[in-house]
């Protein structure tokens, strides 16, 4: 078993730090971070700067091509409302859809808002538990499901079976670094046993909180639902890497999704409606503290997002120079989906941190004890 309350602690440290201290004790410590672009917060190692300190991103404004192809957002949110509206009273069972709690903002917005907007849309909250799920985000999701009070499935495979695949990924990273490949991963397997609950309890509709921005640059997708071709097929691969060589045996590989299993009537579609209401982070923010869903406090990435993302992070640095997490939200700023203020720091401490040691040290450790890895394995080695 892990020891949560050290991730906690530390995480809330981290926190403090940036507010705090990181604002006049970032000018004493230049040499353990790279200079970002004064627009976006780029690094430097990502997106190569020029004189004004403006990357090469910024520069050719390229960006935002998919967003301006794809329709108005409110022309997607009625698409959206009417694609909801159908699928009411479709469920062969208790229930229409499958709605993926994480308890994160964007998932707790997300299922409020349906909920409120589709009344009898019958609605089973879902929760994957990874095995290295945060504290805070479990008692968010509680939190949420109980002033809403919808039907909730909690789902927490075996924890070999998550700890092979975290290994094996951890220490076999494809071009875009650990949010590519371990964190894609953990992102895949949601999605698989999703659909593996929704057609198994004859349920037509998944619904899944990630954003436009994960869906365009991950799935490669111009619409709030997920693409024929992913729902229709078999899994093979995970990240670039063959299912066969992360789990050997078959029993294992029956987790992941499989639609030849099921006739093409049987299988669930999935939309995610994020990508059609195309909110900025802060107004998400906002409207959960407005509705009660979440306390304060219990909102920031730091404390919800999973045990291992500081790992990644750090193996990024050591490897790449910066966070893989990077690209996606510079992104967002670029847009005006994301305030450069709140990300920059976050960066530059995790550049800190990486190459020191300091702050998060004891949460790196063990979570990679528990994957039976070494700071060598993955080639993390602190600057004296």
């Amino acid at each position: 078993m892990t020891d949560t309350s050290k991730f906690i602690r530390e995480a809330k440290a981290f926190e403090f730090y940036i507010k705090t201290i990181w604002p006049w004790k970032r000018k004493l410590v230049k040499r353990y971070y790279s200079k970002r672009c004064v627009r976006c917060t780029a690094s430097e190692r990502y997106s190569p700067l020029d004189e004004q300190g403006i990357c090469r991103l910024c520069r050719d404004d390229k960006t935002s091509t998919d967003n301006n192809n794809l329709p108005p957002s409110d022309i997607l949110t009625e698409q959206l409302h009417q694609t909801m509206a159908s699928y009411v009273g479709k469920g062969q069972g208790d229930h229409d859809a499958l709605v993926l709690v994480s308890g994160g903002k964007d998932s707790s917005y997300m299922v409020h808002r349906l909920h409120e907007e589709h009344p009898k849309l019958r609605l089973l909250t879902y929760t994957h538990h990874n095995g290295f799920m945060s504290s805070v985000a479990l008692d968010n999701v509680q939190q949420v499901i109980g002033k809403l009070g919808v039907d909730h499935f909690f789902y927490r495979p075996r924890m070999n079976f998550m700890i092979r695949l975290f290994r094996y990924q951890l220490t076999h990273l494809g071009p875009n670094g650990g949010y590519g490949t371990v964190d894609y991963s953990d992102g895949e397997l949601l999605l698989d046993s999703s659909m593996n609950l929704a057609v198994k309890l004859k349920i037509p509709l998944v619904i899944c909180g990630y954003s436009r921005y994960q869906l365009l640059d991950g799935f490669g997708c111009d619409t709030f639902l997920l693409p024929d071709q992913r729902r229709y097929s078999d899994r093979k691969e995970i990240a670039g890497n063959a299912l066969q060589d992360i789990f050997p045996n078959e029993g294992d590989q029956a987790i992941w999704w499989h639609a030849s299993k099921w006739k093409k009537e049987q299988i669930p579609q999935m939309a995610f409606p994020l990508f059609a209401w195309d909110l900025a982070e802060e107004e998400i923010r906002a409207k959960v503290f407005q509705l009660g869903l979440l306390k304060a406090g219990m909102v920031s990435p730091v404390l919800t997002n999973a045990e291992y993302i500081p790992v990644l992070g750090v193996v990024d640095i050591h490897r790449d120079g910066y966070s893989s997490f990077e690209p996606e939200f510079s992104r967002m700023i670029r847009e005006g989906k994301a305030k450069k203020e709140n990300w920059q720091y976050i960066w530059e401490v995790l550049e800190y941190t990486a190459r020191t040691g300091k702050l998060i040290s004891g949460t790196i450790d063990q979570t990679l004890a528990r994957l039976g890895l070494s700071r060598q394995d993955v080639g993390i080695k602190y600057q004296k």
